[in-house]
């Protein structure tokens, strides 16, 4: 199987175990501040073989996360390699935006997932069309939330946030929701790159 890979970083910070993050490339949302700007398109495909040796080739890791772009989007390689690392011993975890959310509750049901780190961009189905320009982006935000409670999959909330973006009400909205849902939530400096 091939991936269409963006490459990969250890990583001390994006969970409570020394990682790998493996990023793949694409994405649906075109958001005005993406942090991986060059993984949204283009190509650079390699054989899955070649991710499992380099994780089996790392030896200060206990977990691999899948980010992207939006690793969702190739469902079907995340699947494949969540069971290899389940068969090392090793933590999965995904960084998402919440697109694809029915291909991640299939994954879910499997037990491939160990952890959710869940982009929370804005709040509400029209702010979310308005960033990402894609129908459906606020539901599978949503899904998200819902599919981790329902297969008791911790999550953290993540919010990018600017001097102007989110706005407050937003900010406050996605605070109550996550006290409502007993949830963790990180708020990260935004900065745009020039």
């Amino acid at each position: 199987m091939l991936v269409n890979f963006g490459g990969s970083q250890l990583s001390c910070s994006d969970s409570n175990h020394s990682s790998l993050i493996l990023f793949f490339r694409g994405c649906p949302y075109k958001c005005f501040y993406c942090h991986n700007k060059e993984l949204q398109s283009g190509e650079s495909f390699v054989d899955i073989r070649d991710i499992t040796k380099q994780i089996l080739d790392n030896y200060l890791i206990s977990e691999v996360i899948f980010s992207g772009g939006e690793a969702m989007l190739q469902p079907a390689a995340v699947e494949e390699i969540a069971k290899f690392c389940h068969l090392i011993g090793f933590k999965v975890g995904l960084e998402t935006s919440g697109y694809n959310s029915g291909k991640l509750d299939l994954l879910m049901r499997e037990k491939l997932i160990d952890e959710v780190f869940l982009d929370m961009k804005t709040y509400g189905e029209e702010n979310y069309f308005k960033l990402t320009g894609v129908e459906d982006s606020w539901e599978n935000a949503e899904n998200v939330i819902l599919l981790c409670k329902w297969y008791d999959i911790p999550l953290q909330i993540r919010t990018t946030v600017f001097p102007d973006y989110p706005d407050l009400e937003s900010l406050d909205e996605i605070k109550g929701l996550v006290e409502r849902n007993g949830l963790n939530w990180k708020k990260q400096e935004g900065r745009i790159s020039l």
